[in-house]
């Protein structure tokens, strides 16, 4: 008797189960919109779900400029940089193996396995330049992404005095570009949507810069770890301030970086400057054993470097931490007129023309350490036509910010327009 009322009970008891089951069940197919979400969410993965978010919050802000803001630091950035180039090379590595592979198996055979060699052995210039085009933009030009860009790397304190100028210079092709921007964190709001152009949406984290400190050359190696990040076309990294101006126009400058597959920078040695400045943190050992001073170099912090050139530099903490010690005379210690230049010299050397596109004018000094600044009643057809030096230079600086309407006037023959329609 008590095994039946047992049983009775049982019954009952998963009779009950199954019915509020069948409520419950019922009830979320009745709400689409919000229980089915719910059920979606057991079985979907935090990361997928952390991608959904946040591709509903980039699409809900600018997204030119979206992705530019994030909280790493200096370290972290450099670190996803370098990975993503890692992640990248091995994909494209891959795809190589595979489509040589595909090309064997559809021949049954290779030519070249079968027939002598009579080519002659190639000049040292003419294997440094295959090494320089063999290494530099390989993941986009391998994998056929599309047509490389151009990073044009503003470093300014505040506003762009010369900002119009620039997104005349600009126009009309942005598919071959990107830009960022550095700035005072304290100065963040000078840039508005109504009057930036194409600079709006592309400022970086900013951080405090002071000439005479490591601050400038930090900056510039954040400027390059973001641009390395942001785009794989990126290839070719500029470096300018709110002082420069271009004398050409884009298709010029762009034609002119594209056809090289070296950086170009600045690389001098036994300048008369050096060896105090090599010493200005505390004595020529403080350098050692890392960078001896036959090995120091000085040049324009205007650059443009390759993609590889880059990498190089948000990698490197050996030669950075020589560099990044801050000087006893900040009068004689110019970071980043020297890091630059004698790490891609130590590294990589023969990949660099040695030599600036930036035109800049020493001969005559505004004020101690700084080269001349162009005036407004100085901007004339004349000068944009010096400043080229027959095509030796695509920039200039410094101009002031009183220089923009005659330098507007003159763009049609800044900007090459009587030739180059828009």
């Amino acid at each position: 008797m008590a095994r039946r009322t047992s049983l009775i009970i049982w019954s009952i008891c998963l009779l009950c189960s199954i019915s509020l089951f069948a409520v419950a069940f019922f009830s979320l197919l009745q709400c689409p919109a919000t229980s089915m979400a719910r059920l979606a969410s057991a079985f979907i993965s935090k990361e997928q779900m952390l991608s959904s978010e946040l591709a509903k919050l980039y699409n809900e802000v600018d997204a030119r400029g979206s992705k530019l803001f994030h909280e790493w630091s200096d370290e972290e950035l450099f670190q996803r940089a370098v990975d993503m180039e890692r992640k990248q090379m091995y994909i494209m590595e891959k795809h190589e193996s595979r489509s040589r592979t595909r090309s064997k198996l559809a021949l049954g055979f290779s030519l070249e396995s079968e027939l002598p060699s009579f080519s002659a052995s190639p000049s040292p210039e003419a294997s440094q330049a295959s090494a320089c085009k063999k290494g530099d933009g390989k993941v986009f030009r391998g994998r056929g992404m599309g047509k490389p860009k151009v990073a044009f790397m503003f470093l300014t304190r505040g506003q762009l005095p010369l900002l119009p100028l620039w997104n005349r210079f600009f126009y009309g092709y942005e598919d071959l570009y990107n830009i960022y921007v550095h700035l005072d964190p304290f100065r963040v709001g000078v840039f508005q949507h109504s009057n930036s152009g194409v600079f709006w949406g592309r400022l970086i984290p900013p951080g405090l810069t002071e000439r005479g400190s490591p601050s400038l050359a930090a900056a510039m190696r954040r400027l390059l770890a973001n641009a390395l990040l942001d785009d794989p076309l990126n290839q070719y990294f500029a470096v300018f301030s709110e002082s420069c101006i271009p004398l050409v126009s884009f298709p010029t400058v762009y034609d002119r970086v594209i056809a090289s597959y070296r950086s170009f920078i600045e690389i001098l040695k036994d300048e008369p400057t050096l060896e105090g400045r090599y010493a200005s943190r505390g004595g020529e050992s403080a350098m050692l054993p890392e960078v001896p001073f036959s090995a120091y170099r000085v040049g324009s912090q205007f650059f443009i470097l390759t993609r590889n050139h880059a990498l190089l530099v948000v990698s490197d903490s050996r030669i950075w931490n020589k560099f990044s010690t801050p000087c006893l005379d900040i009068h004689s210690c110019y970071i980043e007129e020297h890091y630059f230049p004698t790490l891609i010299d130590m590294e990589d050397g023969v990949c660099a023309t040695r030599f600036t596109l930036t035109n800049v004018d020493w001969d005559v000094q505004s004020d101690i350490g700084h080269p001349r600044t162009y005036q407004e009643q100085e901007i004339t057809q004349e000068l944009i036509f010096s400043l080229r030096r027959n095509g030796t230079f695509l920039f200039a600086r410094k101009f002031a910010g009183n220089c923009l309407e005659p330098l507007m006037r003159l763009s049609p023959i800044l900007l090459e327009e009587e030739i180059i329609k828009f």
